[in-house]
């Protein structure tokens, strides 16, 4: 799971077909990571877009580049 990975700053999920609920998980767990400089590409067709632009903020607050829908 990306909790069990706390280090990552580099994760591409674009072209799934990841629900809403997922891709909010998984901005989470980077926000809460609290890691800087990363990429993380969660675009593409088939996936849902964010619930909210909070986690999207806090990323690129820290540098991230953040690719979503």
């Amino acid at each position: 799971t990306l909790s069990a990975n706390p280090l990552i700053t580099y994760l591409d999920v674009s072209y799934n077909s990841l629900t809403q609920a997922a891709v909010d998980s998984i901005l989470s767990t980077l926000t809460a990571n609290n890691l800087s400089g990363g990429i993380i590409r969660v675009n593409g067709t088939g996936n849902a877009a964010p619930s909210t632009l909070t986690n999207v903020r806090t990323l690129t607050s820290r540098n991230w580049t953040v690719s979503y829908n």
